[in-house]
């Protein structure tokens, strides 16, 4: 998709392109390899299309969401973890929200406000970054 629309935004000389990479990306989690291995590689892509793209007036960052404890995907990954340890979904989602700093996971609403920030005007000296919307859960 970013080769796609790279011409147009370097013929107008500015563009945003924001990826949504995850947590996993950054994060050690005994779950999921090929999950963060790809989460990563999002990573790389974002650095290199920045490089590429500065100059010709675009942006490129990525955004490294925390758990966002309102979705299926969230959902279904504390169901899993609760079944292999043994414990509640609950005592699971209560354990891991014992490691985040704010002790709360994130909403769909952060992420978005978090992305409409990093596409705005406000982030124009922003390229080539990935941010976390984590709560604190990475120091990274």
């Amino acid at each position: 998709m970013t080769r796609l629309v790279l011409p147009g935004m370097y013929e107008r000389n500015s563009g945003t392109i924001l990826n949504i990479s995850s947590l996993s990306a950054k994060s050690a989690f005994a779950w999921d390899a090929p999950y963060a291995t790809a989460k990563a590689g999002i990573l790389g892509l974002t650095r290199v299309g920045a490089a590429e793209a500065a100059r010709k007036g675009v942006r490129v960052n990525a955004m490294c969401p925390g758990p966002v404890t309102e979705a299926k995907m969230s959902k279904d990954l504390g169901e899993t973890l609760a079944k292999q340890m043994g414990v509640t979904p609950e005592n699971q989602l209560a354990g891991f929200l014992k490691t985040v700093l704010q002790g709360r996971g994130q909403t769909a609403d952060d992420v978005a406000q978090a992305a409409l920030f990093l596409c705005s005007d406000r982030a124009s000296a922003i390229t080539g970054q990935a941010l976390n919307v984590d709560g604190g859960t990475a120091f990274c």
